[in-house]
């Protein structure tokens, strides 16, 4: 009897020490095959570097920060350099969000990156141009109106919906879609404007009489660094203004010109990657200056 149970014991343990084994055995096979992953320090340590990774400083004569400074960004040295961050009362917005501004603000940078070489002509004996248009609280007249109004022939262009939603879509993302009833400003001014004509399916100009003068300002502008961080590329600029005496005869715009007062501006511009690699705007922000 007591033979028997020393035998039992002994299976027991032999069977034991087979289902240990094949666990081991089973355990190797899962991490070799990659089912199961065993994370060691080596490895946490690759992933923590991941998570914590630093800027980057990106060369500021690149064709990446160039064009999307230039997307977003007038160009201008007058004392118009800043329209297209004007809010619906015509005053520069010292903080401006993609995500809340109204399509008119959105407009404006449309505007701004227009082509000349990308405009069509129009054809004045088409009927189906109207006249006149509604463009925020003016009432603007078509160029081909404006002929017959005034007996001359100046050409009358506009552009294909397809390329104005071109370049709105590479300023706002690929998922961002145009307003077709919002009318693009095409000068600071807002003489002209592109509007939609269904019937056409293209933007047609309008114009009013009008144009505008400019203080005795100007600009330096100069880009001071641009960092990417993660999805996050933020391009920061560096804006003087001057306000300029006349010169010793009054009259502004000579070589006598003195500067009577600077204000310095910093301004950080930020872009977020998409996931097709391309990069929206996001904002445009004042900084506070040291």
């Amino acid at each position: 009897m007591e033979e028997k149970k020393k035998s039992n014991k002994g299976l027991i343990v032999v069977i034991i020490i087979l289902v240990i084994t094949l666990l081991s055995l089973g355990g190797y096979v899962l991490v070799d095959k990659g089912i199961i992953k065993i994370g060691t320090k080596e490895d946490n340590k690759i992933i923590e570097k991941e998570d914590t990774k630093g800027e980057e400083q990106l060369d500021i004569n690149s064709r990446l920060v160039q064009t999307l400074y230039n997307q977003v960004t007038t160009g201008i040295t007058s004392c118009q350099r800043n329209w297209i961050y004007r809010d619906a009362e015509g005053k520069e917005k010292d903080e401006f969000y993609a995500e809340k501004a109204t399509e008119e603000e959105k407009m404006n940078f449309v505007g701004n990156l227009l082509s000349e070489k990308n405009r069509i002509y129009i054809d004045c004996t088409n009927t189906e141009i109207p006249s006149t248009m509604k463009s925020g609280e003016w009432t603007k007249t078509s160029v081909c109106e404006s002929n017959k109004l005034n007996y001359i022939q100046e050409a009358e262009y506009g552009y294909t919906k397809k390329y104005i939603d071109f370049i709105y879509k590479s300023i706002f993302g690929g998922n961002a879609k145009v307003d077709t009833n919002i009318a693009i400003n095409s000068d600071p001014y807002y003489v002209g404007s592109y509007i939609y004509i269904p019937a056409l399916d293209k933007y047609i100009l309008y114009e009013i009489e009008g144009g505008g003068t400019c203080g005795p300002t100007s600009y330096n502008v100069t880009i001071e660094k641009a960092i990417i961080m993660g999805k996050e590329l933020k391009i920061y600029e560096k804006e003087i203004l001057s306000t300029l005496t006349g010169g010793n005869d009054g009259a502004l715009g000579t070589m006598d010109d003195e500067v009577e007062e600077e204000k310095t501006s910093n301004y950080i511009y930020t872009f977020e990657k998409e996931s097709d690699g391309m990069y929206k705007f996001i904002s445009r922000i004042r900084e506070e200056n040291n």
